[in-house]
């Protein structure tokens, strides 16, 4: 019951403590147990701590342990200090000064060691130090990643991005504006509009800066000289605010779109031309509308012209000659021809379609008008033999050069 009292005391003086204890076996290799003060400086938990072999988070030298086990065991001492170096849970080492007063028991047995780390201020302060240099670090770090990657974007930009103060002076600019304006970042610092595109073009937009520095998103399109050399820019421009919400400069975008403004106005130009072009055209349609109705009406009188001259003079003096004979026949023959052609002013001639020449086509109308060779040969003046040829030529064309047909019927129905 004691023995028990007196373990429950330790173990509450122990935990309670305010610095930094350490239990650990003669061997200094194993820890039996660690308070809340040594697990919030060493960053560890008490648990895990105990689980722990005390070279994980002490560096001890073989010749530290020999000094601490000969004074432990020769020269009697109760308490004796000594440096030693601790790694703490984030990796980092820190050296304090650490008392070792030796745990005995009955008969005066040695059986453990309890190690007190010293000045626990100066250590908390070295912890703080450390935990305020680690998260510097992170700090740190995050800001050049972040950096970084706004560095990458802000080179690799096609198009001209600038930051002015708010007295509108570059104060940055990225690659694409070095290269537009043929100028290194050190020069373009420091200079304002003025002295990159002259006083009345600054002045314009100096107007447009100071509405952005009092809050207001501006977008725009924008002609200057740059180089000499007369560039269009879309312009975005937007304010830059510190951590209290205060603005302390802008920050521009700008496009190029000079030559898409070219090709917008060599386009237009080209609208216009085809405009005028196509008005042109309309009007010499118009003309030539005109034009072909008075041929049609011109052709359609002359067509009427002939058909009542044959009708009216031709055929009734033709009609009133009395022949007799063969030459009746023939006289029978010009009235017929006479009112084809009358009729042919109606319609179109279907002898061309077989491409005939002038006497094949004159002979085919004699065959399909009931003629023989001998009959056609003499109207013609002709040989029969030539006929013959003729008729031949005319079958080929036709297409029943070898066929049994009889070649006047075929033209009739034709």
């Amino acid at each position: 019951m004691i023995i028990r009292s007196a373990q429950h005391s330790f173990k509450q003086t122990f935990d309670q403590n305010t610095n930094p204890m350490l239990l650990v076996d003669l061997q200094l290799e194993k820890v039996y147990a660690a308070n809340p003060a040594t697990a919030n400086i060493l960053g560890y938990s008490q648990k895990s701590l105990k689980q722990m072999a005390l070279s994980n988070i002490l560096k001890i030298s073989i010749e530290q342990k020999k000094n601490i086990h000969l004074g432990c065991r020769f020269e009697q001492k109760q308490i004796f200090k000594t440096k030693f170096c601790f790694m703490l849970q984030n990796k980092k080492v820190i050296c304090l000064i650490c008392s070792i007063i030796p745990v005995y028991g009955p008969n005066k047995k040695h059986l453990f060691c309890l190690l007190k780390i010293e000045d626990i201020g100066k250590c908390r302060q070295e912890h703080a130090r450390i935990m305020l240099n680690d998260e510097k670090q992170k700090i740190k770090q995050l800001l050049f990643s972040t950096e970084s990657r706004l560095k990458a974007v802000f080179d690799s930009a096609s198009d001209c991005i600038f930051i002015k103060d708010k007295q509108l002076r570059y104060i940055d600019a990225n690659l694409c504006m070095e290269k537009k304006f043929n100028m290194p970042l050190v020069e373009i610092r420091g200079k304002t509009d003025t002295d990159l595109f002259g006083s009345q073009v600054a002045l314009m937009i100096e107007q447009g800066d100071r509405q952005v520095l009092q809050g207001k998103i501006m977008s725009f399109e924008h002609s200057k000289n740059v180089n000499n050399i007369q560039c269009t820019f879309h312009v975005i421009k937007v304010p830059i605010k510190d951590e209290q919400n205060n603005i302390i400069g802008l920050c521009g975008i700008a496009r190029d779109i000079t030559a898409r403004k070219q090709t917008e106005a060599a386009l237009k130009k080209y609208e216009e031309q085809l405009e005028v072009q196509n008005k042109d055209l309309t009007a010499k349609n118009m003309a030539l509308q005109e034009l072909i109705s008075q041929i049609e009406q011109e052709k359609d009188k002359f067509k009427q012209d002939i058909i009542r001259h044959i009708e009216q003079e031709i055929l009734p003096l033709i009609s009133k000659v009395a022949l007799k004979g063969q030459s009746e026949k023939y006289m029978m023959l010009i009235r017929k021809h006479l009112a084809e052609i009358n009729s042919s002013l109606h319609s179109t001639n279907q002898e061309y379609a077989y491409n005939f020449t002038p006497r094949e086509a004159e002979i085919a109308r004699l065959i399909r008008d009931g003629l023989s060779s001998k009959e056609i040969a003499q109207l013609l003046n002709i040989t029969s033999q030539t006929i013959d040829k003729h008729r031949q030529n005319i079958r080929k064309k036709l297409g029943i050069k070898d066929q049994i047909v009889n070649l006047t019927s075929y033209l009739t129905r034709r």
